[in-house]
């Protein structure tokens, strides 16, 4: 994903403009990305620092230097890169550096060589093994151990999803409205927010659905890493049909607010993406719940729950039990920023009108399970320190039946 920095785009009526890759400039930037990928996958093996060197010998001019930065930056993205040593770099510079302070302080003439080697007979190795694992660590040291090849003209066309992605790390607020008719695309850009961790609303409406999104720079802290799983899940909400996307951002060094609005069209065809994975928590909660041998069932929940303020909530899991059919608890997993989703579903769950609810999150949140009476037959708050008990998970559940 490209940097904030590496979009080009001008700004009218409050609205910011990126200027993505026309198909007419395909053929100038194609020898660009031809000799891109060409070098990338040239240059395996070697250290980062011979890469960059190569990389800065493709032909570019001035007028191109940030497509050609951020064709770049997407090459990178696919690199794999390694220690050259298998001694640990910090350990060797601790044994140096103490040695060569006890040198400084005889106030003889100082004899860096003299240093080294006495350094490498304390950890039996050669001199010239030490002076690679020296600084072995650092970036432009390391190699590159693996690239994920792709075609020059798949770089291109992947560039300017790139740059909306970019321009949402700097957003405040994304607004996504649709009227796809198929249920199944719905579900899997609800299941993408959700296994994101975005912060957000859905409101049902006649003809489809509006998602509200809280963007990283609503937010205090964890700002990039919840821009970049924002940016992934554009590429879910650019499969609805129709999508009108709308973006507030907070652009330049002076952070000015401007509107931003995408569609798939921006892009052309091919953006389907299959639905995202099982969050690791939730399937370890699973088999772990599954191996406890209860009356209950877990399954994955395919289901939209619609709260009386016209919210929808999508629930991670559903618990079910064979002789009682029409029974049925639901779990839904907040993340590690979602402290304020968690008083809004609270706040749904008290105007009444939904099955019975387990909400699940994290203790760093500081949400007291006092929020929610764990007397009712419809709700508990389960707050866990580090892994998600099943046991606990179990306990409500027939805490919640009875």
């Amino acid at each position: 994903m490209l940097t904030s920095d590496l979009v080009r785009g001008r700004v009218k009526a409050g609205t910011l403009h990126p200027r993505y890759l026309a198909p007419k400039d395909w053929p100038r930037f194609l020898p660009m990305a031809e000799s891109l990928v060409a070098t990338f996958g040239a240059m395996v093996g070697e250290p980062k620092s011979e890469l960059d060197q190569a990389v800065l010998a493709v032909p570019h001019g001035p007028r191109d230097r940030l497509v050609f930065l951020g064709l770049k930056k997407l090459c990178e993205d696919r690199l794999e890169l390694a220690e050259a040593s298998e001694l640990s770099p910090p350990d060797v510079r601790a044994t140096v550096f103490a040695l060569a302070a006890t040198a400084h302080r005889t106030g003889l003439a100082f004899d860096r060589m003299a240093v080294l080697s006495e350094a490498a007979h304390k950890l039996a190795v050669p001199v010239e093994q030490l002076e690679q694992a020296l600084f072995a660590d650092l970036r432009e040291a390391q190699v590159a151990r693996h690239w994920e090849p792709i075609a020059p003209r798949e770089l291109l066309s992947g560039y300017n999803l790139s740059v909306a992605q970019a321009v949402l790390l700097r957003a405040t607020r994304l607004v996504v409205r649709a009227s796809d008719p198929r249920p199944q695309v719905w579900r899997a850009v609800f299941r993408s927010l959700r296994f994101h961790g975005l912060l957000h609303t859905i409101e049902q409406q006649a003809d489809g659905y509006v998602i509200n999104v809280d963007g990283p720079f609503s937010m205090f802290d964890s700002i990039q890493k919840y821009g970049l799983r924002m940016g992934l899940f554009l590429k879910s909400a650019l499969t609805l049909k129709g999508a009108n996307i709308i973006a507030e951002i907070l652009w330049g060094q002076e952070r000015t607010p401007l509107r931003f609005e995408v569609s798939a069209g921006d892009f052309g065809d091919g953006l389907l993406e299959p639905p995202p994975p099982p969050r690791p928590e939730l399937e370890q909660l699973r088999l772990a719940f599954e191996a406890l041998k209860s009356a209950w069932q877990v399954s994955a929940c395919e289901e939209l729950l619609v709260a009386r303020d016209g919210g929808a909530l999508i629930p991670d899991l559903v618990f079910t039990q064979p002789k009682k059919k029409k029974l049925k608890v639901y779990l839904e997993l907040f993340g590690f920023w979602s402290r304020a989703a968690i008083f809004n579903r609270i706040a749904q769950l008290q105007l009444g009108g939904l099955p019975p609810l387990i909400l699940v999150a994290g203790k760093n949140l500081r949400v007291s399970e006092e929020l929610v009476d764990e007397n009712t037959d419809l709700a508990s708050l389960y707050m866990f320190k580090s892994t998600i008990s099943a046991k606990e998970v179990l306990r409500r559940l027939e805490a919640i039946s009875s």
